[in-house]
């Protein structure tokens, strides 16, 4: 057997390994090198341009204030704010030149039907609450309502209409000590009513309290001096309007 010379070895390794190394870069594969191959950039006509989403603001509904206006000894000024004629109560139907109980349901032949229910006090009465003392001037004719004067005529009484009204006023004669406590509320076991007067009206004072709603309403409460000192009150000549006699 012939020797193979070690460096005859050496060379055939060299020339094979060069050989195997062509050979696995001149393969029939068409498919890129994934290392090597480049990304396709797309041309600028085929970009599809994603606009931002678009901000929808929420729509806040704006509720107007309903309260229209207020009047604090300013018949005249209440009276140029209707939309039509006033209905008024006088309490002139109850024969009385005393005290007479009444269930509130006298009134209800005028229109809008206004009934009376006392919600605060000891009873509801039409005539002039003398206590020998003192005696009460109704504004017209000879009577006025007020709330059982048993120490005081305070108390809360409760109109309901069968229409609605957008506007309430009443005469508060005697109004002194609780004048933050008499007047007018919308709602039902209020601590204090919404109208009031500002201040003390004197006593035996014919003191006229009335407001106007752009919302018309079927209830009101009418607060006799319901506050701490229990001083006490009497109404004369309550004005409303039916809000569907507008024009």
């Amino acid at each position: 057997m012939s020797q193979v010379s070690l460096s005859s070895l050496k060379y055939l390794t060299i020339a094979v390994s060069t050989a195997l190394l062509v050979g696995c870069g001149s393969g029939s594969s068409s498919d890129p090198d994934p290392i090597e191959a480049e990304a396709e950039v797309p041309e600028e006509d085929d970009l599809v341009v994603v606009p931002p989403p678009i901000e929808v603001e929420e729509i806040v509904p704006v509720i107007p204030d309903p309260i229209s206006a207020s009047f604090e000894n300013n018949f005249q000024g209440w009276l140029d704010a209707l939309t039509s004629e006033a209905v008024t109560v006088d309490f002139e139907s109850i024969p009385s030149l005393s005290s007479v109980r009444v269930n509130g349901d006298e009134f209800s032949a005028l229109d809008g039907e206004p009934r009376l229910t006392q919600t605060e006090g000891t009873g509801m009465f039409v005539g002039n609450p003398s206590d020998g003392n003192q005696i009460i001037s109704p504004v017209s004719g000879i009577n006025t309502f007020f709330m059982g004067c048993d120490p005081n005529c305070e108390g809360v009484v409760r109109v309901d209409f069968s229409s609605p009204v957008n506007s309430f006023g009443a005469y508060f004669v005697d109004v002194e000590a609780d004048f933050g406590s008499t007047g007018f509320s919308l709602f039902e076991n209020a601590i204090v009513p919404e109208f009031a007067f500002s201040e003390a009206q004197g006593q035996n004072a014919q003191s006229h309290l009335g407001f106007t709603r752009s919302i018309p309403f079927s209830t009101v409460f009418i607060h006799f001096s319901t506050g701490s000192t229990n001083d006490g009150a009497a109404m004369d000549d309550m004005s409303y309007v039916l809000s569907q006699s507008a024009p």
